[in-house]
Order: C-alpha cells, then sequence, then structure tokens
C-alpha cells in the first residue's frame, strides 16, 4: 500500500485509516517518536470530512473550479501562514484553480482578514474568499464580503469567539460544536486536511502533490504545535518530502542556512529555516517568503534564499 495512497482518502472510504500498514509500517513507527506514545501505537489521519463544514468547503470550492471563478486566498504573514498560503495556492493551482494570494502587512495591517484584504478581494473581482490560518473572529470582514457578493471559505486553527462569522463553510478543530478527533492542527494541517478532502471529491493523483506535506509540516514546527496525533506523521512525511529534494524553496534556504538537505530535522526547520522566512514579515513584506515556498524553479529559488538570507542578518 502506498501511504499517499492511503492519506487522500476520502468519505467513500473507511471513515478513518491508520498509516502504520503494509511497507510503510518503518515510515511511521515509533523511530524518532513518531507515535502516541513511543511504543510503535498507529497515527492516524482522520477523514477530513469529520470536520464540520469541510463538506459545505468542498463542494463550494469545486463550484468555483467548475466554473473557472478567481479563487482569492487570504493568509498570514507568519510561517505557519504562509505555509498555509503556498499550500492551498499549489494544490489548486494544480487543480487548474484561477488563484490570487494575500499577505497581509504585518506593520500596516496587523494580524488577520482585515479592511484591506477585503478590499483586495473585491478589487480583483473576487467570489470565492478562502482564509488559511485566520479569519475564525472576522465577524465584520466575513459579513462586508457576504455584502459585496463575496462567499467565504474560512479555515483557521485558532480559537473561536462565541459568535462564528457568517461565512459559507468555517473549517476550524476547535469549533464548539465540532467533533474532529484531532485539534492540535496548525493552520497549515487544517489546510492540508481542505487539500485532502478535495483531493478525494476530485479524483486528484495524490502522488504528484508531494509538496503539501512538506509545507504542511514546515507550518506545524514553525507554530510550535505539540507533535501528537496527526502532526507527528504530518511531520514525519513532510521532512521525508523534504529529503527527497521537495520544494526548491525549502532546499535552497537551507542552503543558504548551511544546511544539508538530507540532514534535515524538526530542529533545523525550527532554528534554521523559520527565522529566516519569519525575518520578512517582521519587516512588514511576507511576499519573497511566499514566493519562495510557491517556486518551482530551482534558479528563482535561490535568489530568493539569498534575499531572505541577507534579511535575517
Amino acid at each position: 500500500m502506498d501511504w499517499l495512497n492511503t492519506l487522500w482518502l476520502g468519505r467513500s472510504k473507511r471513515a478513518e485509516t491508520t498509516l502504520l500498514q503494509g511497507n510503510i509500517a518503518d515510515f511511521l513507527m515509533s523511530e524518532r517518536g513518531l507515535s502516541e506514545n513511543g511504543s510503535g501505537e498507529a497515527v492516524t489521519f482522520h477523514d477530513p470530512l469529520l470536520m464540520r463544514d469541510m463538506d459545505r468547503a468542498v463542494t463550494r470550492i469545486s463550484r468555483a473550479l467548475a466554473s473557472e471563478e478567481l479563487i482569492f486566498i487570504h493568509g498570514d504573514y507568519d510561517v505557519d501562514g504562509i505555509s498555509s498560503t503556498a499550500l492551498l495556492s499549489l494544490f489548486l493551482r494544480r487543480a487548474g484553480a484561477r488563484v490570487e494570494t494575500y499577505i497581509p502587512n504585518r506593520l500596516d495591517e496587523g494580524y488577520g482578514l482585515k479592511a484591506n484584504g477585503v478590499d483586495e478581494a473585491i478589487r480583483a473581482g473576487a467570489r470565492l474568499l478562502i482564509t488559511v490560518d485566520c479569519g475564525i473572529r472576522s465577524l465584520d470582514e466575513v459579513a462586508q464580503l457576504q455584502e459585496q457578493g463575496v462567499d467565504t471559505i474560512i479555515t483557521d486553527h485558532h480559537e473561536p469567539g462565541q459568535t462564528l462569522p457568517a461565512a459559507l463553510a468555517v473549517v476550524d478543530p476547535h469549533r464548539h460544536d465540532g467533533s474532529y478527533p484531532f485539534v492540535g492542527l496548525a493552520g497549515a494541517g487544517v489546510a492540508l486536511k481542505l487539500c485532502q478532502a478535495l483531493a478525494a471529491h476530485l479524483e486528484l493523483e495524490p502522488a504528484s502533490l508531494r509538496e503539501l506535506l512538506a509545507l504542511a509540516a514546515l507550518g506545524t514546527i514553525a507554530d510550535v504545535m505539540q507533535l501528537t496525533g496527526e502532526n507527528r506523521a504530518i511531520v514525519k512525511a513532510g521532512l521525508a518530502e523534504m529529503r527527497r529534494g521537495a520544494l526548491p524553496g525549502i532546499s535552497e534556504l537551507l542552503k543558504a542556512a548551511g544546511t544539508d538537505m538530507p540532514a534535515i530535522t524538526a530542529k533545523a526547520l525550527a532554528f534554521r529555516v523559520s527565522p529566516r522566512l519569519n525575518a520578512a514579515g517582521r519587516m512588514g513584506d511576507a511576499s519573497a517568503a511566499l514566493a519562495l515556498l510557491s517556486s518551482q524553479n530551482a534558479a528563482e529559488s535561490r535568489t530568493l534564499a539569498l534575499q531572505l538570507e541577507e534579511k535575517n542578518t
């Protein structure tokens, strides 16, 4: 059994499936503490449709793909937000979507979905806005988008307030009315679950989407999430993909940081990669970091990595 085929299972398969099967046992065993308790206990990737509103999000995005609507992805300026934005935009573009991305300026706008992001989406002519790693408390902004005829899908991992935004779908494992089995996902982890559900619905080939795991692992580590449950599996799989050369941007950034790609560890991501990506966001403009994580070109990635290295010194 190919572990990627297991990862991308949808509702038509088992509601839950463990990754500790067949020839992938060594891959996800307790070596380096993958399992919950270090005893070899299986780690489970849960069905993404167990998350509230995931089905509504999949249906709306599928409609946008079919009608070639512009999809506006609104992220955040930290590494989890940038990784989430790169992850979802990469997936949707490969699925044939028209996509625009937006990362708020930390100095001018601060965290989350704000008026500038709303204005940019409306100006771009978007009819669907998807947040990643933000939006769970953006009630006024979602209402404004709704007034302008823009559907909103919130994907976030932060704690909601007493009232949820009046979005078409609110996908957050922390929803008080939810029962998703693992609430510790990073923003990139929630974005990965959305892509998992979409891939199953659209019957896409999962082997072409390996980079998503690397991006989800980066966001999970950078946001200092507990490495238990699905997070352990995401990080283990993502590190393996990085060692195989997934994402030239990460590879070039590691080279600029003086780290050998085959030796990449969670510690190297936390202390060498994340600070260099965060440097761009701290200075107000995270566009170079997003471009690096989204790049599929080694030469372009090298140039961007050197730019980020300069900002970090």
